[in-house]
């Protein structure tokens, strides 16, 4: 059995089932799709960040500290010379009062 399914439902849009989920993409208007939804490399950008969300919810549930308040934010800085990105940048904020050590 595979882990996990590409399906391709029509137009740009490419879909992956994974277990009892799908994670649907198309590609922006601009670029001949829809916009239905995010795009492939929106979805891996937004993993990236989720993921790093995990860790920190992780270590605060773990430390019994709050989350209320905290915020995760990502920022792209493209290459001028390529278009392609040239840095991803991520910042967390932490909670008021979350404590120096």
């Amino acid at each position: 059995m595979s882990f996990l399914n590409v399906e391709f439902p029509g137009g740009l849009r490419v879909d992956a089932r994974l277990k009892n989920h799908v994670i649907k993409t198309d590609q922006p208007v601009g670029a001949g799709g829809e916009g239905s939804a995010p795009s492939p490399f929106e979805l891996f950008l937004g993993s990236l960040a989720t993921c790093a969300g995990i860790y920190a919810l992780s270590f605060c549930k773990n430390k019994g500290l709050s989350t209320e308040g905290m915020d995760l934010t990502m920022d792209l800085e493209m290459n001028r010379t390529t278009g392609m990105i040239g840095k991803v940048s991520m910042n967390l904020v932490l909670p008021e009062g979350f404590p120096e050590k």
